[in-house]
């Protein structure tokens, strides 16, 4: 079992189709959560502290990526539905919408602020134009100071009834993740109510974080930081899902990949790994192993089958790399291992990170074709393989069209996930997390349409 929201564009078949239809049900095409962005606007808050939260708000609608469901609203004495909960082919729309939205008080009521009415609105919005909860959990990211307020004769209505919609929400299982205008060590009311409309997702393996601080280490975090935060705190679907599945995860160590960022996938995995569930009679299973003019098995398939002692293997693993890149041979070994070594009826998966195609040592040439016949041997024998297309910063990008997305199963768009795009880096492979995670839920790769918007380059993060 792996919980669905560890850490996704999708083809259904090669080569270069027209984008594919997407599936019902359910008809995903975007992270698939219907979120909802409430801002608190009260005269009382500094402008700075307000355009950092916007940039926060943007940061989240343009990293959602296309087709996202957002909805934002901003509150002082009532809600203002500045954007009903919409989807939009062009996520750059959306986040010039925000950027547009009125943050400038100009009455003295707008000194109120009646968070309970926000948490209100956005629950309706949510529920009665959101899409079926069973697949789109409901997500409130609220930017306030902590303090529900209607008129200095009366503090304890405004707290208690912010409270109950708090409490209602948390019922109907929206997500609310907060963020705080001041310091959570600073006040204690507000702090007590910060705390109780924060509403981390209850699923196991998601990350249980307090409250973040809007403005806190402006210097040193960007908005993108937080936002990282935030979605790693979201999970990919409502429900858990259990899987029965061994997996070889397998990771080029060639030289045209960084030391660094060799650094950042190990961890990747491992982080991967430690939010699964490892189980050998219900969980995963994994091997690991790592190729360059050579293959390195460091961990045979259910050689280790606690989370632990993989962990242990991958920090073991050097943080290295060497000459060429032998992606048949490191393919061959993963489906004997896979072939010899499986649990009775488990779903048999390979994942490869790899930043190119494939170059063995004393070739003039790439061998792609060795690679791409490797991994249709391992497909015929029931094997899936997801691909992750590694940033190549040698601009050597023709990965995906010479190699990926003939070594991937079918659709290409559901497993071969290519990072090769302008501004993405190493520091984005959270977001292939995400793809893997919902992909491998799946009993298999025919049981439900991807999440992501079909595309003729793969998924892309």
């Amino acid at each position: 079992m792996i919980s669905c929201g560890v850490f996704l564009e999708v083809h259904k078949n090669i080569p270069h189709e027209s984008p594919g239809i997407l599936y019902n049900p359910p008809p995903l095409n975007s992270l698939n959560v219907d979120i909802c962005l409430a801002l608190q606007t009260s005269c009382h808050l500094k402008a700075d502290q307000l355009e950092k939260a916007r940039a926060i708000m943007v940061e989240i609608t343009e990293r959602l990526g296309e087709d996202a469901h957002i909805a934002a609203i901003t509150y002082a004495d009532r809600a203002y539905m500045d954007m009903n909960l919409t989807v939009s082919t062009d996520d750059k729309r959306l986040a010039r919408k925000i950027r547009l939205i009125d943050l400038e008080f100009k009455r003295c009521w707008h000194c109120k602020a009646q968070t309970h009415k926000a948490l209100e609105t956005c629950r309706h919005e949510l529920i009665y134009r959101g899409r079926d909860d069973q697949f789109f959990p409901n997500v409130i990211v609220i930017f306030t100071d902590g303090f529900s307020f209607n008129n200095k004769f009366d503090y304890d209505t405004p707290k208690r009834k912010t409270k109950r919609e708090s409490d209602v929400n948390k019922a109907e299982g929206i997500i609310t993740i907060v963020g705080t205008f001041g310091d959570l060590d600073a006040g204690y009311n507000a702090t007590i109510e910060w705390l109780e409309i924060h509403a981390p997702s209850a699923l196991n393996g998601m990350r249980q974080t307090s409250p973040f601080g809007v403005m806190h280490d402006v210097a040193a975090s960007s908005s993108r930081d937080i936002v990282h935060d935030i979605l790693s705190q979201v999970p990919i679907c409502s429900s858990p899902c259990n899987q029965f599945a061994d997996i070889m995860l397998v990771l080029d160590r060639s030289d045209s990949i960084p030391v660094e960022d060799l650094d950042k996938t190990l961890n990747f995995f491992r982080d991967f790994i430690e939010q699964s569930v490892v189980n050998e009679n219900g969980g995963l299973q994994f091997g690991i192993l790592t190729y360059n003019s050579e293959t390195f098995m460091h961990a045979q398939l259910r050689e280790y089958k606690t989370k632990e002692r993989l962990m242990a293997v991958i920090d073991r693993i050097p943080r290295n790399t060497s000459m060429y890149t032998e992606t048949d041979d490191a393919i061959i070994a993963s489906t004997v291992q896979l072939i010899r070594r499986p649990r009775l009826g488990a779903r048999r998966i390979i994942i490869i990170a790899t930043d190119g195609r494939s170059w063995a040592k004393g070739d003039k040439f790439p061998r792609s074709k060795a690679t791409i016949d490797a991994s249709k041997f391992a497909k015929s024998r029931g094997i899936d393989i997801f691909v992750v297309g590694l940033p190549n910063y040698m601009e050597q990008n023709s990965g995906f069209d010479s190699e990926w997305r003939f070594v991937g199963s079918h659709p290409i768009g559901c497993t071969v996930i290519n990072m090769q795009r302008p501004t993405v880096t190493y520091d984005d492979l959270y977001v292939a997390g995400i793809l893997l995670t919902n992909e491998l839920c799946k009993p298999s790769l025919e049981k439900t349409g991807c999440i992501f918007k079909h595309g003729e380059q793969g998924t892309e993060s």
